[in-house]
């Protein structure tokens, strides 16, 4: 027990008991590499990570993943008209899972999953209960472009996708400086 706590995975609080705090090292690995870490950096190799993904999932994608990725857009876009701020966020981060999933690539998903895990806590802490329009990302065309293994306009659309969110950071509409799952509240 305490080997796996000194990898990050666990956390023994002495009378209180045993949580886990990481399901891999690598996500132990990278709380304490991020920690203080500029988030817009984050998000940038989050993005490299999705255009890569974007981009391999409309040439490898099956017609099942296909059906898949229209159903968790129709799920996002449905939350989102609902205000359902909880409900879309999970449905977001489900169809960004599931992009990075038809890539077929083992490595990229579980790095993505890692870095997902250290990323998503703060998003939603930062996000509320309310969806602001400015916070809005319209995915139709990038999910269109993979459904129709169309891996140029894929790549493009999820590079306009990540420079639109960089962009809305700079002007403000997208949170700065977070706290990262894990880190210290002063970070």
């Amino acid at each position: 027990m305490r080997a796996v706590a000194h990898n990050g995975l666990l956390d023994i609080r002495q009378g209180s008991g045993t949580y886990v705090v990481a399901t891999s090292e690598l996500v132990s690995v990278m709380r304490r590499r991020f920690e203080g870490a500029d988030p817009s950096q984050i998000a940038e190799l989050r993005a490299a990570l999705e255009v890569g993904a974007a981009q391999h999932a409309a040439l490898r994608r099956t017609d099942g993943e296909a059906r898949q990725l229209y159903e968790l857009l129709a799920r996002r876009e449905a939350a989102w008209r609902r205000g359902d701020a909880h409900g879309f966020l999970d449905a977001d981060s489900a169809l960004h899972r599931g992009v990075v999933a038809a890539a077929h690539n083992d490595v990229l998903e579980a790095v993505y999953a890692d870095l997902s895990e250290v990323l998503c806590p703060p998003l939603r802490e930062n996000a509320g209960e309310q969806l602001l329009p400015a916070r809005y990302t319209d995915l139709t065309r990038l999910i269109g472009a993979i459904i129709r293994q169309d891996a140029a306009t894929a790549t493009r659309e999820a590079s306009r996708t990540a420079e639109w969110k960089e962009h809305a950071q700079i002007r403000g509409h997208l949170p700065g400086r977070t706290r990262l799952a894990g880190a210290p509240l002063d970070v």
